[in-house]
């Protein structure tokens, strides 16, 4: 067998699950942390944390249904 044959396509097929991975966490991370600031910040009940969490929920959503490999 040719092992840098093998060795591409297991490298290839990492670095697919990363970017799947990380279309579904980033937006959920950047509007949760977003929300919790927003919610510091006007001292309010986790109002924003929740509200900005469900849009990066959709965006996340909508990123996995786009993502084709």
């Amino acid at each position: 067998m040719r092992w840098g044959l093998i060795a591409r396509e297991f490298i290839k097929a990492r670095m697919l699950g990363v970017t799947a991975l990380l279309v579904i966490i980033t937006p959920l991370a950047i509007t949760g942390i977003g929300g919790f600031f927003l919610d510091r910040w006007l001292g309010t009940t986790p109002l924003f944390t929740i509200l900005l969490l469900l849009l990066g929920l959709a965006a996340a959503t909508k990123g996995a249904l786009k993502f084709k490999p």
